[in-house]
């Protein structure tokens, strides 16, 4: 089976791209778990016509936690207002710490990785022994580890290593995109072929 993920040009940046690799790797919104309604209120009322399925509540017998708590901090997570009609909100949270919090994430969280280990049962994860991340963990402020890299392994390394892997080994990392190259720069600079791909 081949997953498809069209993205138009205007959402050809960092974080978008992420969001729908993370879709095709095998991840759901995050404000669809079944066991949303203990973290947010979905305001089904405020939402555009037509739009109610992108907050719809995936059943347990279809869907894993994968044993990580809620995650407020999940690239997979819509904004408060997402698809909300003028002025509305549609998502809010529960824990109101995290009402501006939700949707503005940048990069894959933590728990966005872990699920991704999961999935494909890496024995390491972000480059560490994978350790589980349980519902009572809070997985969205990590603690510090020590960094004994260089500045000159820094200024080139993945910041996305699973995605980064992930796209190579597929055969799909295009390292003509400066968000890829900034991403994957690691893999870039590696002998490897570059792979051409129509965004069309």
């Amino acid at each position: 089976m081949k997953a498809l993920a069209t993205i138009e040009r205007r959402c050809l940046v960092t974080k978008t791209v992420q969001h729908e690799l993370l879709h095709v790797i095998g991840l759901w919104h995050e404000h669809m778990r079944y066991d949303r309604d203990k973290y947010v209120k979905i305001h089904y009322e405020n939402i555009l016509p037509g739009q109610q399925s992108q907050f719809d509540m995936i059943p347990s017998a279809h869907s894993t936690v994968y044993n990580v708590r809620y995650d407020y901090n999940s690239l997979m997570h819509y904004g408060k207002s997402a698809l909300a009609q003028p002025g509305k909100v549609t998502i809010e949270t529960l824990d109101s710490t995290y009402t501006d919090i939700i949707g503005t994430q940048t990069d894959a969280s933590p728990g966005d990785y872990y699920k991704v280990c999961n999935i494909y049962s890496c024995a390491t994860c972000n480059s560490k022994m994978k350790r589980p991340y349980d519902e009572g963990e809070d997985i969205s402020n990590p603690r510090p580890t020590s960094d004994s890299t260089t500045s000159t392994d820094r200024e080139c390394s993945h910041t996305q290593p699973i995605l980064c892997g992930l796209l190579r080994k597929a055969g799909f990392l295009n390292c003509d995109y400066e968000y890829t190259n900034k991403m994957c720069c690691a893999s870039c600079n590696a002998a490897t072929p570059k792979v051409s791909a129509d965004m069309s």
